[in-house]
């Protein structure tokens, strides 16, 4: 029977997740123009990860599912290792996402609060235009924020086939 009370145990546990935190510089939220997208600014969309909780994210692995997963060799060595082949593996095929996560036991929210500050930039989509009133309704949004972030809009240089980006 163990003898280290249920709520150390936790602690520990949470201690070495958190050790595990390897955030880049800047990670990046992609949404589509619509009223829920301006609700989300208005709580602060995109981030910086020297901001909590974004200073605890980790990277995603991107394992074949078909290895298996040593659930017994986890328990006896590191027990955090069955939530993370969980909660943070997905298969190779999708390694060009190079997602990051945040784990939380916030239950079934999908929202996370942080401070504003953690909110550098908004690139606008090179087809914003087609959804009339969604960038003035944005500027609004923004106009709220103690900082005011980057805003860049995206366009397509059709003659190069790039991406060009004018600053707002």
């Amino acid at each position: 029977m163990n003898s280290i009370p249920r709520e150390a145990h936790e602690a520990e546990m949470a201690l070495r997740f958190l050790a595990r935190a390897n955030p880049p510089p800047v990670l990046f939220r992609y949404r589509s123009p619509n009223q829920w997208t301006l609700d989300e600014i208005s709580k602060q969309q995109l981030y910086d990860t020297s901001v909590k909780p974004f200073s605890i994210t980790l990277e995603v692995k991107y394992k074949n599912l078909d290895n298996p997963f040593d659930v017994m060799a986890a328990i006896k060595n590191d027990p955090t290792e069955i939530a993370t082949n969980i909660t943070f593996r997905k298969a190779e095929e999708w390694g060009f996402e190079k997602e990051y996560r945040i784990a939380s036991n916030l239950g079934d929210i999908r929202q996370i609060p942080f401070h504003p500050s953690a909110i550098k930039e908004i690139r606008l989509g090179a087809r914003i235009n087609t959804n009339p009133g969604f960038k003035e309704k944005l500027l609004e949004e923004i106009s709220h924020l103690p900082h005011r972030p980057k805003l860049i809009q995206m366009g397509c240089d059709f003659d190069r086939f790039i991406l060009t980006e004018t600053v707002i």
